[in-house]
């Protein structure tokens, strides 16, 4: 539904007369309307990051949550260390360069969910975690897709 939307909204904006004025395009038929697709295509996929990357963090925490189901808190920290070390990622982005372009939790947010688990006042309640799962996955067991 959202490519459909996305050709239908290119389709509009390389039909205006004057994004065809300003670009230098006579029409779709010109070969220069290429550059001015993957322009608008550029665009439009740089909007989109902020939303697709919000989901992409969402799915990489509950990934996370899993992991620690299924491991020691120890080792998920000491995991996410290395991986940074040998990475050399900022464990602190700035705020606005996580929002737009991070599409996995930062390593201290991933750490902080381990600590949140292990601070859980009963073992048999499920941990605060940093999102929370949606009801409906209740009965998700975290077995084979």
């Amino acid at each position: 539904l959202a490519t459909l939307m996305g050709v239908g909204l290119l389709g509009l904006i390389t039909s205006s007369a004057r994004v065809r004025r300003r670009s230098g395009v006579g029409g779709l038929d010109d070969p220069r309307s290429v550059a001015l697709v993957l322009g608008l295509m550029t665009v439009a996929t740089l909007l989109a990051s902020p939303v697709q990357n919000t989901i992409s963090r969402h799915v990489e925490l509950r990934a996370d949550l899993d992991a620690l189901r299924v491991s020691s808190p120890e080792a998920m920290v000491d995991l996410q260390r290395d991986l940074c070390l040998r990475a050399v990622c900022d464990p602190t982005p700035p705020v606005w360069s996580q929002f737009w372009f991070g599409s996995h939790p930062t390593v201290l947010e991933r750490s902080g969910l381990v600590t949140n688990a292990s601070e859980s006042p009963n073992s048999s309640e499920e941990p605060n975690y940093i999102l929370a799962e949606p009801d409906d996955d209740a009965e998700y067991d975290g077995g084979d897709q």
